[in-house]
């Protein structure tokens, strides 16, 4: 681990990585393939772990609440 590393919000960011393999099932079925696959699970949860940080900036930048059911709007044609 960087010695830059802010070990704090690491330690926090496991945990709820930890979690969302519990309680999302989109993240639990990404946990489950990977170990399929023969994945070591500290990297899956280091994948998790970026799932989350992606997650948490979408939402800020959008300034929406997350929603699980979300769809991406259909693109615009432009003539």
């Amino acid at each position: 681990m960087s010695h830059l590393t802010n070990k704090e919000i690491k330690v926090l960011l496991t945990q709820a990585a930890l979690r969302a393999v519990r309680h999302d099932a989109n993240i639990r079925h990404c946990y489950l393939r990977k170990m399929a696959d023969g994945k070591p699970e500290w990297l899956i949860i280091n994948n998790i772990r970026g799932k989350l940080i992606h997650r948490i900036f979408a939402t800020v930048r959008s300034g929406n609440f997350y929603q699980t059911d979300y769809k991406n709007p259909p693109e615009k044609k432009s003539a």
